[in-house]
């Protein structure tokens, strides 16, 4: 019996409401999988012995094992960084985010290729971190994109602010440095 495996975050509204929906109408609650990237830390053990790469993950305190080729669909919604203890040391504490995470990214990419993913995570990443990109594709789709200008030149900048009546909004395409 193929599994469901719901990738996700523990304060994930879209999922808290979705997952009793799909339970119900899988009708067993043994063949959806809910992994909280954010808790996976806490609730999970992984192992991974090369070079069979079937992953196995291990619900702690549970009789619950999945092995990846067990897995037959993917809901990646939102899955955060993994939280070690507040407690470890920022340097530690650093390192096991960091490893959990490509590990958990060996984890994806290692699935079978007939595994259905409901948003796939490298076209998740490629989408991610490139508003031009996006607003390609929502163009190519249909959806009405308003005139835009990506620019580093002043002078094209200011041109475009005056075609708009001295009236834009302006949007950065990254704001980390903002936070």
């Amino acid at each position: 019996m193929k599994k469901i495996l719901l990738i996700t975050n523990s304060s994930e509204p879209n999922v808290n409401v979705v997952e009793p929906i799909l339970r119900e109408i899988v009708s067993s609650d043994k063949k959806i999988i809910r992994l909280d990237t954010d808790r996976i830390l806490d609730d999970w053990n992984l192992v991974n012995i090369s070079p069979v790469f079937d992953w196995i993950l291990r619900k702690k305190g549970s009789d619950v094992i999945v092995h990846s080729q067990d897995i037959g669909s993917v809901w990646y919604r939102r899955p955060s960084v993994p939280t070690p203890k507040s407690n470890i040391n920022k340097c530690y504490h650093e390192f096991m985010q960091n490893e959990t995470q490509k590990t958990l990214w060996g984890m994806w990419m290692c699935l079978e290729k007939n595994v259905f993913w409901m948003n796939r995570p490298e076209t998740h990443t490629k989408l991610e971190f490139n508003k031009a990109y996006q607003m390609k594709i929502a163009n190519e789709l249909g959806i009405k994109i308003p005139e835009t200008c990506v620019s580093n030149d002043p002078n094209e900048i200011y041109s475009f602010f005056k075609k708009w009546n001295n009236s834009m909004i302006i949007k950065a395409l990254v704001v980390d440095c903002f936070q």
